[in-house]
């Protein structure tokens, strides 16, 4: 890239790697392309133990102690991260989220902010899920009236679909200045051919042990399909006892349906994820909200067929099927295991519909546009 083209670019988010999350992947894929394009890119992120700074050495990453979250108040080093982004220089601001501290903090100074200014939505969840949290309920009420003022106030607003949480808001405000980036997957984690029903088989879910993960959906389902084949979970978190809970639930199904082999994963890291990814026959989401899976693009990257729950944008996924109940999914396990025609044609969909759509260099390359048209 020319000098001249070079952009200083300052993204915020409230989680970045070594967390394993969908949006943390998603802002560590986002920043890598940018800076291999050029760019000198920037990350402003939550202040956490264990984080190797030295680990990204072509990224410059600005940590904050800044504690609580939506459905309580921010707190911590809140008036030192708005001075920061007061005093960048940078030529372009990416706000990842709404309802986090890195963008709610800001959006009162955004009118201060000289840089050109994008917001990252990954989805406006309260307005369709009720949080157990009585107070962001409420709060979430006056949130979303006062948050079309601060919209306009951004050169540009990016949502994952054209079916995101976004559009009915956009709608009723009158807000068009969006685009459309959608999620996506390295290319190196996509196969070069489809898989094949072997030898070795395990069903597979991964997804941090949080209820709305609803990993208890894929349990009852798996046990009601009478399947034989080990069944494993992987998470990296959990969220109000919730792997105890699963793992009574096991007990209990055992004592029902008879015993099953079932395994429950914790703290793996990212390659290890990867690997029971590549080698699985089948996986499963039970989720109860999603705006755009990147787990079950990565199953489809690795040409494993999914099963999963009617959410976010999976409708248009091509490479598995869509599910509304426990016994919707132990049919399709049961049928998916069976029917090696099926199951060839689901791999072999999924992994040309990432590779023609949801790849992160082609993403990029949109970012880039993006970039270019709001300087």
């Amino acid at each position: 890239m020319e000098r001249g083209n070079q952009l200083n670019i300052l993204i915020t988010a409230e989680q970045y790697p070594p967390i394993l999350s969908g949006v943390a992947t998603v802002v560590f894929e986002l920043a890598n392309a940018l800076s291999k394009q050029g760019h000198v890119v920037t990350i402003v992120t939550k202040k956490i133990q264990g984080r190797d700074l030295s680990a990204y050495p072509d990224i410059k990453i600005v940590e904050f102690d800044i504690q609580g979250n939506f459905g309580s108040y921010y707190r911590g080093e809140t008036e030192e991260y708005i001075d920061f982004v007061l005093n960048s220089d940078a030529d372009v601001i990416i706000n990842e989220c709404v309802q986090t501290w890195n963008s709610d903090l800001l959006f009162p100074y955004l009118d201060q902010i000289r840089a050109a200014k994008i917001l990252h939505s990954h989805g406006f969840s309260l307005l369709n899920f009720r949080s157990r949290n009585p107070w962001a309920n409420l709060k979430a009420k006056f949130y979303y009236r006062s948050l079309k003022k601060y919209l306009k106030k951004y050169n540009r607003v990016l949502i994952l679909s054209n079916n995101g949480s976004e559009l009915p808001y956009f709608e009723k405000h009158q807000f068009t200045n969006y685009e459309i980036l959608p999620n996506g997957v390295p290319e190196q984690l996509i196969a070069s051919a489809p898989k094949t029903i072997g030898d070795t088989l395990y069903l597979l879910s991964i997804s941090n042990y949080f209820p709305m993960k609803n990993q208890e959906f894929v349990l009852r389902a798996y046990y009601q399909s009478g399947a034989t084949v080990k069944m494993i979970f992987i998470g990296a978190a959990e969220l109000h006892g919730y792997l105890t809970q699963l793992k009574a639930l096991k007990q209990l199904l055992d004592h029902e349906y008879g015993w099953r082999d079932v395994e429950f994963l914790y703290g793996l890291s990212r390659d290890e994820t990867e690997d029971y990814l590549k080698g699985a026959t089948l996986f499963l989401h039970g989720s109860k909200l999603e705006s755009f899976s990147i787990v079950v693009l990565e199953a489809m990257a690795t040409g494993t067929p999914f099963v999963c729950t009617d959410v976010g944008v999976v409708k248009t996924f091509v490479g598995g099927t869509i599910v509304y109940n426990e016994s919707e999914m132990a049919q399709a396990i049961t049928t998916l295991l069976s029917d090696r025609g099926q199951y060839a044609k689901y791999s072999q969909l999924g992994i040309e519909q990432v590779t023609m759509q949801y790849n992160w260099k082609k993403i990029a390359l949109k970012l880039q546009s993006t970039l270019n048209s709001v300087r």
